[in-house]
């Protein structure tokens, strides 16, 4: 269970690695990885533990390509007071060779089979303690090593957000509004990559719903600013660069994007319901355009 409190440990599940019987297992903990599994926090932590400020927590799996960047960027913050959080998702490629070269700065690691990103990241909301919990996933990074200062030095808020610089050719820069209101949540998102959420939001709101593939940041962001009304606070600077490639690019993931956003909006905005976009999305669900890419 989410603590309610920022200043509350939370209760953890035990997330030990099974002792290794398979050939790929034995090569992992040959590679030094044994280690970062005892370092994997299993029960309460102590009350006497310093609280950190801040949750980076990264969710990972085959991010080889990638995973550099993002550690690079997390270790460079010249804000210290943070924990540092891995979910693997029982990596096969070198991702887990990488993190190893990062053991000494990874304050927990858990590497398992998870039902899909917002499993992984529930886990992680699991094993925090920091005050304030961001999502720096595999091949995302921070934009600046300022970017916790800046955000420590922000007014209190339930949730602080920035921009988000897209990496791709022209590197677009996506800007939410500084008052996030109805109107720009049924047709945009606040990116995880640039949101510090408050702990305790979790506690409050429930985790991710894992029924949602792909889509269930955007639900969660709807459920708490439309439907719980909490504060937030807008910093005009690039927070993260945002890896789009790879599932973003996906045809397949975009339509399911597509068919989930359509139905989290059916659901939560009535009058969404009318919209030309909204029966457009019906034909293409009635014919199955968009379902679930194996």
């Amino acid at each position: 269970m989410i603590a309610s409190l920022d200043n509350k440990p939370i209760p953890l599940k035990s997330r030990m690695p099974a002792f290794p019987t398979t050939q790929q297992d034995m090569k992992m903990l040959c590679s030094g990885w044994l280690s970062l599994y005892h370092k994997t926090r299993s029960g309460i932590p102590s009350v006497s533990q310093k609280i950190p400020e801040f949750s980076i927590i990264t969710i990972c799996r085959n991010e080889a390509h990638g995973m550099e960047q993002t550690c690079e960027s997390i270790i460079q913050q010249k804000y210290s007071n943070y924990e540092w959080i891995v979910v693997d998702g029982a990596s096969t490629d070198s991702t887990l060779d990488i993190l190893d070269r990062y053991h000494e700065r990874i304050t927990t690691l858990v590497t398992e089979a998870d039902d899909g990103i917002y499993d992984a990241m529930n886990k992680g909301i699991e094993l925090s303690r920091g005050k304030y919990l961001v999502f720096m996933n595999g091949g995302d990074r921070f934009s600046s090593p300022e970017v916790l200062d800046w955000v420590a030095q922000a007014p209190q808020a339930d949730l602080i957000y920035g921009q988000l610089e897209l990496n791709e050719p022209g590197g677009e820069l996506l800007s939410p509004p500084e008052k996030i209101r109805c109107d720009y949540l049924i047709k945009h998102m606040v990116h995880h990559q640039a949101a510090f959420f408050r702990r305790s939001l979790f506690g409050r709101f429930g985790l991710y719903h894992t029924s949602y593939r792909i889509a269930a940041d955007y639900e969660f962001f709807i459920r708490i600013l439309l439907k719980g009304k909490i504060s937030h606070h807008y910093i005009a600077k690039p927070i993260a660069i945002f890896n789009y490639g790879g599932i973003s690019r996906n045809q397949n993931y975009r339509l399911l994007r597509k068919r989930e956003n359509h139905l989290i909006r059916l659901r939560n905005f009535p009058r969404y319901r009318f919209t030309a976009k909204a029966w457009r999305q019906c034909i293409r669900n009635f014919l199955g355009v968009g379902r679930n890419p194996r």
